[in-house]
């Protein structure tokens, strides 16, 4: 029982060692948007708290990439634009927080989804009528 235990209080500790990673999942945008302030100063910039944010913002593009969406009984398709980057994604983020400051006690991806839809590199591809939800 004590050999068990021993590694999973190692991690607790550890994680207590480094602040940031106690935040590695910024549900909130303020938090998303503190750990974009580094992507956004430095793309090159590899410190914790940027790989954070690129990691989230690619991470939620991945997941929510030609899923459907049913708004007022229409299905659409959730796609991005080509020529988009991950870089851009992020800037878009953050300058979008900055201008709705409102929005950091929000939900990240409610968040992200206003931003790069207001941006018009996320859009929302109507599906064929015939496809209407009832």
């Amino acid at each position: 029982m004590k050999t068990k235990l021993m590694p999973i209080l190692f991690v607790l500790f550890a994680l207590n060692l480094f602040p940031s990673s106690a935040n590695a999942n910024p549900r909130i945008a303020g938090d998303l948007k503190q750990a974009c302030s580094t992507a956004v100063a430095d793309p090159h910039d590899n410190s914790i708290q940027g790989n954070i944010c690129v990691a989230y913002i690619l991470g939620w593009v991945d997941g929510i990439q030609n899923t459907f969406v049913v708004l007022q009984n229409r299905v659409y398709v959730v796609e991005f634009v080509e020529h988009s980057t991950i870089g851009q994604d992020v800037r878009v983020f953050y300058k979008y927080v900055n201008a709705h400051p409102e929005s950091e006690s929000e939900s990240s991806p409610v968040v992200l989804t206003k931003a790069l839809l207001e941006a018009k590199v996320m859009i929302l591809v109507p599906i064929e009528s015939k496809n209407e939800v009832r």
